[in-house]
């Protein structure tokens, strides 16, 4: 996803994790998550990605996904509009032609 996507949604992680006594009862939260992170902001949150992973590359981890998304739905979108616009013009087609029929007898 996009960085500052990927910083909000970090941002609301860490701020849910402080919240022990709105977990259920056995949970193991912290154990599947060791690294808990407190990020202050959206920009500490980036600066800390780097640091940790010495690479930008890991604010756009998402992307490819969304990317592929994107492409789907706007195929998926011309496609439908393609579909829908042939039926249209079949119809007025038929129309017209009925009308003509119509006009000449």
């Amino acid at each position: 996803t996009y960085p500052l996507q990927l910083a909000q949604t970090l941002l609301r992680l860490g701020n849910n994790d402080g919240d022990q006594d709105k977990q259920p009862s056995g949970s193991n939260h912290n154990r599947e998550h060791p690294q808990h992170h407190q990020y202050k902001n959206t920009l500490d949150c980036l600066i800390q990605l780097y640091k940790t992973n010495k690479s930008f590359s890991v604010w756009f981890t998402g992307m490819r996904a969304k990317l592929l998304q994107t492409v789907l739905t706007a195929a998926f979108t011309f496609l439908t509009y393609e579909q829908i616009l042939g039926a249209v013009q079949t119809v007025l087609a038929i129309k017209a032609r009925k009308q003509q029929k119509q006009f000449s007898v």
